[in-house]
């Protein structure tokens, strides 16, 4: 806007940090075994704060949604913070997801954020294979019941 931030920029804003709180707390709370975040970021509209921001620059559309993704990382630095600090890393499972990419630039950037984090594992398992969103629900059952217990049990659960 012109005029400043827009209201609607501000309003995702205030979502995204009422997500963040929420998923802190979650992750803080040793009643819960398995926390299932919903961001909504990365996509549009494009938030912009300092020290998370996004890069202004005259690059394709695309390039802003990879820029967003910086609040995804900071998400996921804060809960797994959270987490550390209660104690729970060892107990409690974070799955952490987007639902689409930014419908209307993303010809080029077709992914969104998946990140499961489970106890025990402070290592990644990257990822590039095509699974449905749809079965995130399955999996937080699966990882509740100790049927899924590492990367590799995610990335086979999610692509069967």
């Amino acid at each position: 806007s012109p005029f400043g931030r827009s209201l609607v920029v501000m309003r995702h804003e205030q979502e995204y940090e009422a997500l963040i709180a929420a998923a802190k707390r979650y992750a803080a709370d040793p009643s819960i075994g398995v926390a299932f975040v919903h961001l909504n970021v990365p996509h549009m509209p494009y938030l912009d704060k300092p020290g998370i921001g996004h890069l202004l620059h005259s690059g394709p559309n695309d390039d802003l949604y990879v820029d967003e993704l910086r609040w995804v990382d900071n998400a996921v630095a804060e809960i797994l913070s959270a987490l550390d600090q209660s104690g729970l890393d060892s107990r409690t499972a974070v799955i952490l997801s987007s639902d689409h990419p930014a419908r209307l630039v993303s010809k080029l950037t077709p992914y969104v954020p998946f990140i499961v984090h489970l106890p025990g594992y402070n290592a990644g398992l990257p990822s590039y294979r095509e699974f449905s969103a749809l079965r995130s629900a399955d999996l937080v059952l699966a990882v509740a019941k100790g049927e899924v217990r590492s990367p590799l049990d995610v990335e086979n659960f999610m692509i069967k």
